[in-house]
């Protein structure tokens, strides 16, 4: 680029460095996929959802592209009695809380309040395919909980 610093950066929605072409060649961000004459498309994506005292076992998302849970964390304001949560793998056909686990745990939905709290996933999270979704098994007394969210990652499969 002729000497001189010239450079061209595309961010994000949330500022964050995607691809910056400059006179060192293109660097493009781990989790996006580039190819010539296609889309950018990040292979990771985030689906987020709330939990309050009235939250029962649901399907909360369902898949749109083949992918895998690759993190989880939940947040809440205020705690519930004894509430937990854990998050399932639920074919078309399936009722929530009859799905397959994808954690090796609950998460506690009565702990300390305003923490973040990562779920640890089981050793081989199963692959959801289009038309699968994500669902809660919600159990314990749920009373109290308020301003509950839960942040699942996902990462596209070829």
């Amino acid at each position: 680029m002729s000497g001189k610093d010239h450079s061209i950066e595309i961010v994000d929605g949330a500022g964050v460095q995607v691809i910056l072409l400059d006179e060192n060649g293109v660097s493009v961000a781990s989790d996006i996929e580039l190819k010539a004459g296609s889309k950018i498309v990040r292979n990771t994506f985030t689906i987020i959802f709330e939990l309050v005292a009235a939250t029962v076992s649901e399907v909360v998302w369902i898949a749109e592209v083949k992918c895998k849970l690759v993190s989880v964390r939940e947040r809440h304001r205020l705690a519930s009695t004894s509430g937990t949560l854990m998050l399932e793998h639920v074919p078309s056909g399936t009722a929530p809380g009859s799905g397959t686990n994808q954690l090796t745990g609950t998460i506690s939905l009565s702990g300390t309040i305003n923490t973040n709290v990562s779920g640890t996933l089981i050793a081989s999270p199963t692959t959801f395919n289009v038309g699968d979704a994500l669902g809660t098994e919600i159990a314990g007394t749920m009373t109290s909980l308020a301003g509950g969210l839960v942040t699942c990652e996902f990462e596209r499969i070829p």
